[in-house]
């Protein structure tokens, strides 16, 4: 829950998750997403989606609105070709939360 009285930052009842490339010795300046699994955890409204952002060096590239509007089903989810990015960005809509099993890169 990203609620303050949760412990979170905000008020605002929608959470986002970040997947950046790293910086340190063996790690990669940018990756080329595929595709990724994923849930819907609790919506406001039962009808789930998630957009996803897609940014290289803090331009955002693209972005895409994927539907996970059935609970506690799995979803792949494949992204279109964005080409190498340096960070995938996860957004809620219209609030909620989401679960991400498995995320894969090139």
């Amino acid at each position: 829950m990203c609620y303050k009285k949760h412990g979170g930052r905000t008020s605002k009842n929608i959470c986002s998750a970040n997947v950046a490339a790293g910086v340190g010795p063996g790690s990669l300046s940018q990756f080329t997403p595929i595709s990724v699994d994923m849930s819907e955890g609790w919506s406001s409204d039962g009808n789930q989606s998630v957009v996803v952002q897609a940014y290289s060096d803090g331009n955002l590239m693209g972005s895409q609105t994927f539907s996970l509007g059935t609970p506690a089903q799995l979803f792949t989810l494949v992204f279109p070709n964005w080409g190498p990015i340096t960070e995938l960005k996860f957004i809620p809509s219209p609030g909620g939360s989401f679960v991400i099993y498995v995320l894969r890169i090139q």
